[in-house]
Order: C-alpha cells, then structure tokens, then sequence
C-alpha cells in the first residue's frame, strides 16, 4: 500500500505538467494593435504587433485595391475594428477573424499595390 502511495504525487506533478505544458504550446498569439508608417514616396510600412511569432500569408485583391494578411492561431485585442488612416496610400484598415483561430487585416489602398 506504501508504494501506491508514493507513486500517486510524482502522477499528479506529471498530469499537471502535461496540462500546462499543453495550454502554452497550443495558446493563441494575439495582435495587440496594428501601426501605419510612410517610408517613402512610395513605401507604406503596415506592422501588426503579436504577442508571439506567427504564421502567416499576404495576398493582393482588386476592386477596390486591398491587401490582405491572414495570422494564423491568433486572436484579435485591438480595441478598434476598423481603423482611421490619414495617409494617401491606405484609404481603409479592417481587422477581424476569420474561422475559429485566425485574424486578418485588411488594407485598402488608393491604388494598385505590391508586396515586398
């Protein structure tokens, strides 16, 4: 009986371990808030600030002009949804999620662009 006994704290420290091990590599990144800045006549720099490094794809559309980045497995804690811009090249920023897991943000631009 004595050797069930001891057994029993070293399985829970081991589940426990599992447990937390398990939430932070499944935890969801967040995008804490989203900056604009010019770079140069032609250069408009969009940096989304993550709580982690993340997975993610760009892709261009038409009519309107708008880039698009998908995150993956990240959540969405910008206090705003759509965002007021000021400059000539981004004319509209929208951020929201896409599924269960995923963010996207959204660039309207005043015309067409590219991605580097």
């Amino acid at each position: 009986m004595l050797k069930k006994l001891d057994f029993l704290p070293f399985l829970s420290f081991f589940i426990l371990a599992i447990f937390f091990l398990s939430s932070s590599v499944c935890r969801a990144a967040e995008l804490q808030n989203v900056r604009l800045g010019t770079q140069s006549a032609t250069t408009v720099r969009l940096v989304l600030d993550l709580s982690d490094k993340p997975q993610y794809s760009t892709f261009l559309l038409k009519e309107p002009y708008r880039v698009v980045v998908d995150v993956k497995n990240t959540s969405v804690k910008v206090g705003s949804k759509t965002l007021k811009t000021t400059g000539k090249f981004i004319t509209a920023l929208r951020i929201g999620k896409i599924g269960t897991n995923d963010a996207r943000v959204v660039a309207q631009t005043s015309s067409e662009a590219k991605i580097n």
